[in-house]
């Protein structure tokens, strides 16, 4: 080691100063070491303060973390406990609905058992209600059916009346029924019978009769008293035995309505028929009737006579149809309650022939409503008709009912029975009651058919020939 500057340094001196600048090396290097030491210390002891921090951070995270997670678990605890409760309502809901809709049930079931207890207490009632009626019918069906009464007549008149078995009188009556019914449908007073008008009517269909041809009379022929007379006249022909059902001839005049117009008084046809029969000012009339050959004839006069030589107008002698409510017979007929009638008449009046009764026979009843229809049309009646190729013995009549009057059943074959009686000639009569008191006879069908809306015929077919 030197100096500078010339001056030079001992030797000594220069090991002390070396040993002095290594002392000072020495230190410096030692408290840098020291510095460096305590940088490190620091530098642990930051670390570690550090790592402390971040141990306490990371246990504070935990324990955040934990905290969060008790919080979490405890919401979820409670949400649990909320979702069971909910559960719990809601089943409790569940539960509650159920029961309410098991009482609605059954309280529902109570009002249908005892809506069905009341239906049945009333078809009970109605059905001891009908036993009691059916008891009371037959009690009176047996009062009315007396052996006394089997003779007597009714409220029904017989319509058929064939040469064989004419009555003038009856017809008559029958006729002026109808005449008379038909001209209260338009308001205008009923005629009577004039026994001259009779008188010249029936003269004149005994003319007709034997010329078979339709033609008027001459008005001086016919004149009462000098005074005009209307006439009607009607024809009918049938190559069977012929027969007059009453009121065809009114009914069939009375048609000619439905060519008039009451509004201008004007036809489109024949209607001086009508126009005679419905005619105000009309006061009398006279029937008469004739067979001949296949044809029969009938003439009705009318006093005054309308339609000609007038003193008045169409407008005042024909009026209009009134408003009408009235039922027909057709309307109220109950075929059950008629049948078993039927049956029990024919069983009356079996007994009565010492011969066992008859039970009814629902197809017999289809066959005999077949040919009571088929009877309608064609007119032929006979007394047996054919069943799958076998002949089956048949009662047939026909009825004009009093215009409303119940067909209650029973009648028909009562009608048959009198007639029996009260004309031992009448083959016809004397056959169906044959068949109706017949011993090998087990069972019989009824039907009914009306030709309009009160005249009927009644049919019943036996289970043999």
């Amino acid at each position: 080691m030197g100096c500078t500057g010339g001056n030079s340094v001992p030797a000594n001196e220069t090991v002390r100063i070396e040993k002095l600048e290594n002392k000072e090396t020495k230190k410096e290097v030692d408290n840098n070491k020291k510095d460096e030491e305590l940088k490190n210390v620091e530098e642990e002891n930051k670390k570690a303060e550090e790592l402390k921090k971040s141990e306490e951070e990371k246990k504070r995270a935990e324990e955040e973390r934990k905290r969060l997670e008790k919080l979490k678990k405890a919401e979820e605890e409670k949400q649990k406990a909320e979702d069971e409760r909910k559960r719990a309502e809601e089943l409790k809901r569940a539960e509650e609905e159920k029961k309410r809709v098991e009482e609605e049930r059954r309280r529902v079931e109570e009002l249908k058992k005892a809506e069905e207890e009341k239906k049945k207490a009333e078809e009970e009632k109605q059905k001891a209600e009908r036993e009691n009626q059916k008891i009371k019918e037959e009690n009176q069906i047996e009062t009315e059916l007396t052996e006394n009464d089997l003779t007597k007549d009714d409220n029904l008149e017989l319509v058929g009346f064939s040469q064989d078995n004419m009555n003038l009188e009856k017809l008559r009556e029958l006729e002026l029924k109808e005449h008379n019914y038909l001209r209260s449908l338009h308001g205008v007073p009923p005629l009577t019978i004039n026994e001259r008008l009779n008188d010249i009517a029936q003269k004149y269909a005994q003319v007709l009769a034997k010329k078979q041809k339709m033609e008027h009379s001459k008005k001086e022929d016919r004149a009462l008293d000098g005074k005009y007379v209307g006439e009607n006249l009607y024809t009918q022909s049938s190559t069977a035995k012929l027969v007059y059902t009453c009121g065809s001839m009114s009914k069939s005049w009375y048609s000619e309505i439905k060519d008039y117009n009451f509004e201008t008084g004007q036809s489109t046809g024949v209607t001086g028929h009508f126009t005679q029969l419905i005619w105000k000012d009309s006061k009398e009339v006279g029937f008469g009737i004739a067979f001949g050959g296949k044809r029969l004839f009938t003439v009705a006069n009318y006093f005054p006579g309308g339609n000609f030589n007038m003193d008045t107008t169409f407008a005042e002698q024909l009026l209009k149809p009134l408003p009408s409510s009235e039922k027909s017979s057709k309307d109220i007929f109950n075929l059950e309650n008629a049948k078993n009638r039927e049956l029990k008449m024919i069983n009356i009046i079996r007994q009565k022939n010492n011969v066992g009764d008859l039970e009814l026979d629902e197809n017999l009843c289809k066959h005999a409503l077949k040919f009571a229809e088929n009877t309608a049309k064609t007119g032929s009646k006979g007394t047996a008709k054919e069943i799958n190729g076998k002949k089956h013995s048949v009662n047939v009549i026909e009825l004009y009912l009093r215009r409303g009057a119940l067909y209650k059943g029973g009648e028909g074959m009562k009608k048959i029975y009198n007639e029996s009686i009260k004309n031992k000639a009448d083959k016809f009569s004397q056959i169906m009651v044959k068949a109706m008191t017949k011993a090998s006879y087990k069972k019989v069908g009824f039907g009914y058919y009306f030709k309009d809306e009160n005249d009927l015929l009644v049919f019943a077919v036996y289970d043999g020939f």
